[in-house]
């Protein structure tokens, strides 16, 4: 349906905002440790 396309496609741009942030703040980030690798 036409809503249901609409709210895929909003979650998607979220996504995609969401992982250039995140990229951005661990490139940034010298001392990046991964949280899951301790």
């Amino acid at each position: 349906s036409y809503f249901n396309h609409q709210i895929r496609r909003q979650s998607s741009a979220e996504l995609e905002k969401f992982k250039e942030r995140w990229e951005k703040a661990v490139r940034e980030d010298d001392e990046w440790m991964d949280p899951f690798d301790a």
